[in-house]
């Protein structure tokens, strides 16, 4: 195998192996026909800044469900479709974000 072939996975998960198989990086190279390197890694992310990560996104999503509940007349309407595709608009930067992160 080579360098290069190592170098465009992730750093992976310790507990499944290199390449953590589920990011879009790892899903790439493995659509392409290329299979992670063997030995183990372990994301970059500390276990503080995951913390804070999902912290700031449950913060987030409760905002959201919050500011959907204001007005007690709309409680059982559905919601408007512009605004669920801005939420996971809104969770999917954050993620992107955090695998940006934990590639690094």
């Amino acid at each position: 195998m080579t360098r290069e072939t190592e170098t465009t996975f992730c750093k992976g998960d310790i507990r499944l192996g290199s390449g953590c198989g589920k990011c879009r990086r790892c899903l790439d190279q493995i659509a392409a026909g290329h299979k992670p390197p063997d030995r183990e890694r372990a994301s970059s992310i500390t276990n503080r800044r995951f913390s804070e990560w999902a912290g700031r996104m449950a913060v987030r999503a409760a905002g959201w469900a919050s500011d959907t509940l204001t007005l007690p007349e709309a409680v059982n309407k559905p919601m408007p479709a512009d605004q669920v595709a801005r939420f996971i608009a809104d969770m999917r930067g954050m993620l992107d974000a955090m695998e940006v992160a934990s590639h690094e």
